[in-house]
């Protein structure tokens, strides 16, 4: 009876050591690395963003639009939008660094980018970098203006 009560014990503390000891897989830490752009504007209709490269959406909204939130790309060091607003479009071109960063092994690696400079074509009115940094604490990086 006293052996059995030890090895209860036994099998209680290895059970306890054995379920602490499991890796975590769950990511609790975001990767997800977007360019804020806050957008000011006399007025427009409708604002649509696409990449340059291909036609995915990827920003649409009505004349109460902000601020935009887009990626860019981890391949190359220059990314291009095309704006699409009153019934005209432009295109911004951000030139930038990208740089891999370890967040931990259950959630990988995320591209964290500097901004280095923007371009835009003739109907954004002003564009200027606030915060060249881009990471997974979303700020305001590129603040642009557009003409109506």
């Amino acid at each position: 009876m006293k052996f059995k009560h030890f090895y209860n014990i036994v099998f209680t503390l290895a059970f306890c050591v054995f379920i602490a000891c499991k890796p975590d897989t769950t990511c609790r830490l975001p990767t997800e690395v977007l360019v804020q752009i806050p957008i000011s504007h006399a007025t427009i209709d409708t604002l649509i963003v696409q990449g340059c490269d291909n036609d995915l959406v990827l920003y649409n909204a009505n004349s109460s639009v902000t601020s935009i939130l887009v990626p860019l790309r981890q391949d190359v060091n220059t990314t291009q939008y095309t704006l699409f607003f009153n019934g005209k479009h432009d295109t911004l071109t951000i030139f930038h660094q990208n740089d891999t960063h370890f967040i931990s092994l259950a959630c990988g690696c995320a591209v964290y980018h500097i901004i280095d400079s923007i371009c835009v074509t003739a109907r954004i009115d002003t564009a200027k970098i606030i915060n060249s940094a881009v990471e997974t604490t979303l700020q305001d990086n590129i603040k642009i203006h557009l003409q109506p």
